[in-house]
């Protein structure tokens, strides 16, 4: 005959009824189910078992209530298309998720007023934290207020001058660097230029101006006329492209600020009828599709999945959940990837 699990006055099976039947203690399970890292594995699983032989729901909302925030994490991001955004939000992920969170996606579309209501929403829902590729215009005081009101931060690859927010971001000087050594070195190239990218936001600055002061050392000409920004959006770039080449021939050799927009650009340089050997193109990512095209693009590859999870650690710490001085995971150092966009 089939016996029925005891259940209490509403009818629903209790956390301690499945301690009680496991043999510890109410803690114990309740961290299991919190994903606490202070529970070993093999008993986190044996607490999600016996709950699901019982029949117990984790009540995660009433959880939240008492302790004054929700495991939800939001990533805001302006295009949430861009190739390196989605390597960067599943590194984000993976470490937020080792220690019980979830991750929300929130796209912002370049708007501060939607970037405003999501930060408002996230924090209104007492949300744990954020991560945030923040709108260029952003102003400081709206992440300050939020954070206030309780909400911890972190920011990617764009600074906002003011907001004082950890600030995790990639090491653009290197990544100049890296395309110039090449260029120069290996094809003694005597024009250069920068295509592409938002022209405020703080990588092309970066990068740009390095590339500029390089040039310079080397006694290479910078093509300034090419150092044009564009949106963040293949069309846009390939637009410009055109727009470039109707004007006149290209510099030798040009870095563009992402794989994404160099793959619109060698599409350009390809209908002019103009080849590696006559220019010679370097994107920025390492973006694996990239290794697709014809020719093949030569890339500077970033650790976009290590950024992430770097930044999921800076949040962590700041939510007191992990300490980052112990935290020896890094992003991996920026690499050149040859291929065939540069004439190798």
């Amino acid at each position: 005959m089939a016996t029925r699990t005891p259940r209490d006055g509403r009818g629903a099976v209790t956390m301690q009824q499945v301690a009680d039947a496991l043999g510890v203690s109410l803690s114990t399970v309740s961290l299991a189910f919190r994903d606490a890292p202070v529970v070993a594995p093999a008993t986190r699983e044996r607490v999600r078992a016996e709950a699901a032989r019982l029949g117990y729901v984790y009540h995660r909302a009433a959880a939240n209530l008492r302790r004054g925030r929700s495991n939800l994490v939001g990533l805001v991001v302006p295009v949430i298309t861009n190739p390196f955004v989605a390597q960067m939000a599943t590194g984000v992920q993976e470490v937020l998720a080792e220690h019980g969170f979830v991750l929300l996606l929130a796209n912002t579309g370049g708007s501060v007023e939607q970037q405003l209501k999501l930060v408002r929403t996230l924090a209104e829902q007492r949300a744990a934290g954020a991560v945030v590729i923040p709108v260029l215009d952003t102003p400081a005081a709206d992440l300050r207020a939020a954070h206030a009101a309780g909400l911890p931060f972190v920011l990617v690859n764009r600074d906002i001058e003011g907001a004082g927010l950890p600030f995790v971001h990639q090491d653009d000087e290197a990544i100049a660097d890296l395309a110039a050594d090449h260029l120069f070195a290996e094809h003694h190239v005597r024009t250069v230029g920068y295509f592409g990218g938002v022209e405020a936001a703080r990588p092309r600055r970066v990068r740009l101006a390095r590339l500029r002061e390089r040039a310079a050392d080397a006694g290479v000409t910078f093509a300034q006329r090419w150092a044009v920004g564009t949106a963040p959006t293949p069309e846009e770039a390939y637009a410009t492209a055109r727009r470039l080449l109707a004007g006149g021939s290209p510099p030798e050799a040009l870095v563009c600020h992402s794989d994404e927009l160099a793959w619109s650009l060698l599409r350009a340089l390809a209908e002019a009828g103009i080849g590696p050997g006559e220019c010679r193109v370097v994107g920025i990512d390492g973006i694996p599709t990239s290794a697709m095209f014809s020719p093949a693009l030569t890339t500077v590859a970033v650790d976009a999945l290590g950024e992430g999870r770097y930044a999921g650690a800076v949040l962590l710490d700041e939510l007191g959940v992990l300490d980052l001085a112990e935290h020896t995971e890094r992003p991996a150092p920026p690499a050149l990837v040859v291929r065939e966009s540069c004439g190798c």
